[in-house]
């Protein structure tokens, strides 16, 4: 018998044995990072659903205000460096 079909019908009790419990499952991690993601990812959906017009108009007003972020961004930089090289 190898090793992966000993792995694969392994009792619970001896699983649960190794981690704290017989029976007893780990708890699921969930980092800051993925809640954030996952709320957002939520909050997008439901407006979609409710609003999908006004939703497209805020996100492509949204896209804009970060492009023109990026544009004086960029603009700014290469005025910084610019004086640097003078």
């Amino acid at each position: 018998m190898d090793v992966i079909t000993r792995v694969a019908f392994s009792s619970r009790s001896s699983y649960g044995a190794a981690i704290g419990g017989p029976g007893e499952v780990p708890a699921v991690k969930l980092d800051a990072k993925k809640a954030v993601i996952i709320v957002g990812m939520a909050f997008l959906a439901l407006s979609v659903w409710n609003n999908p017009s006004g939703t497209a108009e805020n996100f492509s007003t949204f896209l804009g205000d970060v492009g023109g972020f990026l544009e004086d961004f960029i603009d700014k930089a290469t005025e910084f460096f610019r004086g640097l090289v003078q």
